[in-house]
């Protein structure tokens, strides 16, 4: 019989968390698996890693933005009528 503080937790994780489980190869991975057996918390290594990533995309999208802002002003700029 499980206890209830095991059972809460247990509803805790069936509705706040998720499992992701990866296979890594000991050969092709090799260099993968010494880094990760190096580092002082796996989960969190891999968590900065992602954060990280998602961090460069969300800079490069911005950047994709603010490129395609410039270009549409550079291009209302250039159609304006100088003339006048």
């Amino acid at each position: 019989m499980a206890s209830k503080a095991t059972e809460r937790q247990a509803r805790y994780d069936a509705t706040h968390t998720r499992q992701i489980k990866m296979k890594l190869n000991t050969k092709t991975d090799a260099l993968v698996i010494e880094w990760l057996d190096r580092q002082p918390s796996i989960q969190g290594a891999i968590k900065a890693l992602i954060h990280r990533a998602i961090a460069e995309e969300a800079r490069s999208a911005e950047d994709k933005r603010i490129a395609a802002t410039l270009r549409r002003i550079l291009d209302t700029d250039t159609n304006v009528d100088t003339t006048a």
